[in-house]
């Protein structure tokens, strides 16, 4: 679909191919690895678990990329790490 659209340039995607290369084997072994989870243990912590992910992403966003709105992510993902505990533990 990327390709297809007139204003992609395929240079950049041919410039930027070990990056996508990496991106693709890292995203594949992260899926292997969480169906190898659910076949591990019960899927609801499984997921849960994987959830957790985002409350991640907040932080590197902010420290690392300089994103604004700190107060209002730390909140939303405060309410996903309730939801984590709450799942653990019933």
């Amino acid at each position: 679909i990327v390709l297809l659209t007139k204003s992609f340039k395929t240079d950049e995607l041919l410039r930027g191919r070990k990056n996508l290369l990496m991106l693709s084997i890292l995203n594949l072994l992260g899926s292997l690895l969480f169906l190898l989870a659910i076949t591990q243990t019960y899927v609801a912590y499984v997921i849960a678990l994987k959830r957790t992910s985002g409350m991640l992403s907040v932080l590197i966003g902010h420290f690392i990329l300089g994103e604004a709105n700190l107060r209002e992510r730390i909140l939303g993902s405060f309410i996903m790490f309730i939801g984590v505990i709450l799942i653990l533990f019933t």
